[in-house]
C-alpha cells in the first residue's frame, strides 16, 4: 500500500505564444505567472504472488490498483480548482498488471528472466493504443555463492497526444505522439 502524499509546489512561468496564418495575418499572446498549490497523488493497492513449480523455474505476477480520481489540487487558484472538478469527470481508476517468468540453468550459473508490464491510461475514453505495454528480458551471471552479474532491457510503446495549445476551451492544435522506451541497466551485487 501507498498511501495518499501531498507535494507542495511553487510555480513561477511565462506562457509566449505567436501564430502565422496562412491570409497574412499574425496573433500572439504572452502572460507571466505565480502560482503555489498542493497536490495529493492518489491511494495505491497492490499485491503479488510468486510460485516455484520447479526447482529451476520461478513465476512471479502482481496487480496495482489506482484510482486516479482521488488526486487532488489544495490551492487559492480558481483555476487549479477547476481542476478538480476535471480530474473526477475526465480520469479514472485503473490496474496495472504485471507478470514474469526467471529460469535457472545451475550448471552454468546463468539467470534468463522475461516479462511484460501493461499500464492502462489513467484517462476516461483513452483507446487502447494510449495504454502502455512494456517488455522486459534479462540474463543474470552467477559469479559465485555470493556476486552477480546482471543486464536487463525493456522496451515500451503507446500512443499519446499532445494539446499545442487551446482555443477557448477547445485544443486548436494537437499533436499525435507514438513513444517508445528502450531502456538498459547493468548490475553487480555482492551479498556480505
Amino acid at each position: 500500500m501507498r498511501i495518499p502524499t501531498t507535494y507542495d509546489i511553487t510555480e513561477t512561468f511565462t506562457d509566449d505564444g505567436i501564430s502565422k496564418f496562412d491570409d497574412g495575418t499574425n496573433a500572439s499572446t504572452a502572460s507571466n505567472g505565480h502560482t503555489t498549490y498542493k497536490v495529493t497523488t492518489p491511494l495505491v493497492l497492490s499485491g503479488g504472488f510468486s510460485v516455484q513449480p520447479i526447482e529451476w523455474l520461478l513465476l512471479a505476477g502482481d496487480a496495482e490498483y489506482t484510482d486516479w480520481t482521488q488526486m487532488e489540487f489544495t490551492t487559492d487558484n480558481p483555476d487549479l480548482i477547476q481542476e478538480n472538478r476535471n480530474i473526477k469527470n475526465w480520469m479514472r481508476e485503473t490496474w496495472n498488471l504485471r507478470g514474469g517468468a526467471e529460469a535457472t540453468i545451475f550448471d552454468w550459473g546463468l539467470i534468463l528472466r522475461a516479462g511484460i508490464e501493461s499500464k492502462p491510461s489513467p484517462w476516461k475514453g483513452d483507446p487502447s493504443s494510449y495504454n502502455q505495454l512494456i517488455y522486459t528480458a534479462g540474463i543474470g551471471l552467477m559469479v559465485d555463492g555470493n556476486s552477480t552479474f546482471n543486464a536487463s532491457f525493456a522496451f515500451g510503446n503507446w500512443n499519446t497526444f499532445r494539446d499545442n495549445y487551446v482555443w477557448g476551451s477547445t485544443p486548436a492544435s494537437r499533436t499525435s505522439e507514438s513513444v517508445t522506451t528502450q531502456t538498459i541497466n547493468v548490475t553487480f551485487s555482492h551479498r556480505f
